[in-house]
């Protein structure tokens, strides 16, 4: 009995989400570490290599070591972050939702983050 309600909790949080329990499974499991409060940004797909964590949803320069480096990302801020192309939050790229992630950026976003912020 609690099995299954534990499992209905999940499938109807994962719904909410967006995402399949597997999927949400497979990322927790995958993904480099990020804590909550913080944009993490990873150097290879699926939060794979190195990574550049920010606490707080805006940075207006993720610093020369990070720039244009960025394949995969994950907000765990409470707000919707926008990625921009140059510092100080210049050149719109792409959005994620609180708690949301991309996995494999659009060929034309890859490698191109420069800054990002609430939005």
């Amino acid at each position: 009995m609690r099995k299954t309600l534990i499992a209905g909790v999940i499938a109807a949080a994962c719904a909410t989400a967006g995402v399949t329990p597997a999927q949400a499974q497979t990322k927790a499991m995958a993904w480099g570490p990020c804590a909550a409060g913080y944009v993490c940004l990873y150097e290879h797909t699926a939060g794979e290599g190195f990574i550049r964590a920010g606490y707080g949803p805006n940075t207006a320069n993720v610093g020369t070591t990070f720039n244009d480096r960025a394949s995969s990302v994950w907000n765990l801020t409470s707000s919707t972050v926008c990625f921009y192309r140059n510092a100080n939050f210049v050149g719109y790229l792409f959005s994620v939702s609180p708690g949301g992630w991309i996995a494999v950026m659009e060929p034309a976003d890859n490698d191109e983050v420069t800054s990002y912020g609430a939005c």
